[in-house]
């Protein structure tokens, strides 16, 4: 009730632990912007913003904190320019082959890192009105259709051309913003 006290609710916080690494390019140059995400070793499962994503520093280095257990790292490019190619931790192109680490209370990993290099899937193709015009300036995102999370992004040139490198293969959805005159929608108006 209002205004009540009430004992005997008392939680009990597990140490977490610390995944360091740098992700570079083939020269050794680090890659600003990268996004580290863990997913989860036993499920295969991206567990979301909260605490398991980073970005990538201008050296390319970043800092996961997480709760003790097994992991995998993604690294994802979104909003890297050059078409570097997405992948997880060890050079893998999938999840269910990524690296496992596993970290334990208050252990902190280092070298945890990725060379990234240029290539891997894209997306493209032309933004049109009724008319067969081409629009400029259309935003275009994709998403991992699996985990749901923003994994690339182009702007549409002056004849509606857009261009999205360095996926890795899987499924994805685009999502279209524009103005007023034409409304936001998923790609096949999904």
């Amino acid at each position: 009730a209002e205004g009540q006290t009430v004992s005997g609710s008392e939680a009990v916080l597990e140490e977490g632990g610390i995944i360091t690494g740098r992700v570079t390019d083939g020269n050794g140059n680090g890659l600003q912007y990268v996004w580290g995400r863990l997913v989860d070793a036993a499920t295969n499962n991206y567990l979301g913003w909260v605490g398991n994503n980073v970005r990538t520093n201008s050296q390319g280095n970043y800092t996961l904190y997480a709760q003790a257990g097994q992991w995998k790292v993604m690294y994802q490019t979104a909003e890297v320019v050059g078409g570097y190619e997405s992948e997880y931790y060890q050079d893998k192109a999938t999840v269910e082959d990524a690296a496992v680490i596993t970290l334990d209370p208050e252990q902190t990993i280092t070298g945890i890192d990725a060379v990234l290099t240029t290539g891997g899937g894209k997306i493209s193709g032309y933004v049109k009105d009724t008319g067969n015009t081409g629009l400029s300036n259309v935003t275009l995102n994709v998403y991992d259709h699996r985990y749901k999370i923003l994994v690339g992004s182009a702007a549409t040139g002056a004849d509606g051309y857009f261009e999205i490198p360095g996926l890795i293969p899987g499924y994805y959805k685009v999502y279209t913003s524009y103005n007023d005159v034409y409304p936001s929608e998923w790609y096949s108006d999904k």
